[in-house]
């Protein structure tokens, strides 16, 4: 009992090893913080609230144009988003890498 209670816990620990260094090397690359900007920016603007939001601010438009302008908008946020935050945010989390010598 006590080998399959540690073989359990050993593969629990490396597979949460394992996700999670698969997660650290998916952010470094440029693909995997674009995936992960629009996903939080498609549950934004996915949301009916949103929707509902921009069908207000423009009376007597159907739902058809509606959701092109809230694509229209995703993609420039996304855009924005990527020069304004990320770009900054992970060129400084590198330049911290590198001065603190953890850079391989």
């Amino acid at each position: 009992m006590a080998d399959l209670v540690s073989g359990v816990f050993n593969w629990g620990g490396s597979t949460v090893s394992g996700v999670r260094g698969f997660v650290m090397d998916q952010w470094g690359s440029r693909l995997g913080q674009v995936a992960l900007a629009s996903a939080v920016l498609y549950w934004v603007f996915s949301s009916q609230y949103s929707i509902d939001t921009l069908r207000k601010m423009i009376p007597g438009v159907s739902a058809g144009p509606v959701k092109i302008m809230n694509a229209v908008l995703f993609g420039i946020i996304l855009y924005m988003g990527m020069k304004i935050v990320f770009d900054p945010f992970v060129g400084a989390l590198s330049q911290e890498a590198e001065k603190n010598g953890s850079v391989q």
